[in-house]
């Protein structure tokens, strides 16, 4: 008799698990904050562009608490440890997310299926609240100069058919000595990078948040081998991930100057051709 009320116990609990629990994904991308101390919850989502969630996940007046905030299996290979991950969680307000709403009895938890994150900017209490619509940039690679773009446009991350045309663009991040523009410009017009532009104009980037690729870990590059008088090179890819790159002839001289990176970057030195002297960089380090 007693095993027969556990087990009614047991399959009526796992009942009401399963009629109070939802699972929900749509292709929106969400702001994150931390809720205030008395709320009874950790993180809170709208939607980008202003709109909030409702509870059944769907556009209207209300937005959605979660309790905790998960990462889904294809960050495995994204970084070296759960740690690194976990950072990322310290401050929600610089991520935009798009993912996975799962409510079981009164809580919501989240998965973060797509993930970017904010480039720090020099002097970021100059720049607006990172509020409002952001955009990723559609344009021809091979017109686009930071000056002469030709033919662009900037689509909203949300609704498609909000569509802004730029023919200049005036983008901040492009003035940080050491910031790698070549894969900047390529990240943009790949929507890598998506981009928050000034109200009532089309032509300044105040923000621009850079997308964490799954399955792209950077790995520890082996050693080349070189006779003695060459010098081992490398080279970056579309990721910021260095690869060894042959052997050059030792240069006889090199700049040694050394260059400091502004708050929020990391100083990187890579031996790269044509002189095999060491270029430097200062690159997001959300992004190695």
């Amino acid at each position: 008799m007693k095993l027969y009320i556990i087990l009614t116990i047991l399959l009526f609990t796992n009942f009401c698990l399963f009629v109070n629990s939802a699972t929900f994904k749509n292709d929106k991308f969400y702001r994150i904050t931390k809720c205030d101390p008395n709320q009874k919850c950790k993180y809170t989502f709208s939607l980008v562009g202003g709109e909030n969630l409702g509870s059944d996940g769907e556009s209207g007046s209300g937005k959605i608490h979660a309790d905790s905030i998960k990462f889904d299996d294809s960050f495995n290979d994204t970084f070296r440890t759960a740690r690194q991950l976990d950072e990322l969680l310290d401050t929600p307000e610089t991520l935009v997310v798009r993912g996975v709403f799962t409510k079981q009895l009164r809580s919501y938890s989240f998965t973060i299926v797509d993930l970017f994150k904010e480039l720090p900017l020099p002097d970021s209490s100059a720049a607006p609240p990172a509020t409002g619509k952001l955009y990723y940039l559609q344009s021809n690679v091979l017109l686009c100069r930071f000056g002469n773009c030709g033919s662009m446009d900037a689509v909203n991350v949300n609704d498609k058919d909000d569509v802004v045309a730029v023919k200049d663009l005036s983008d901040p991040y492009v003035t940080i000595e050491g910031f790698d523009g070549i894969w900047y410009r390529d990240a943009l017009t790949d929507r890598r990078i998506m981009i928050q532009i000034e109200p009532n104009t089309n032509i300044k980037v105040v923000r621009s948040y850079a997308q964490i690729v799954t399955g792209h870990a950077c790995r520890v590059s082996g050693n080349l081998m070189c006779r003695s008088d060459q010098t081992p090179v490398y080279k970056r890819d579309e990721y910021l991930c260095t690869h060894p790159d042959g052997c050059v002839d030792s240069p006889k001289s090199c700049d040694v100057s050394t260059l400091q990176c502004p708050a929020g970057y990391k100083h990187i030195s890579i031996p790269m051709r044509p002189t095999g002297c060491k270029v430097n960089y200062c690159d997001p380090p959300f992004l190695h």
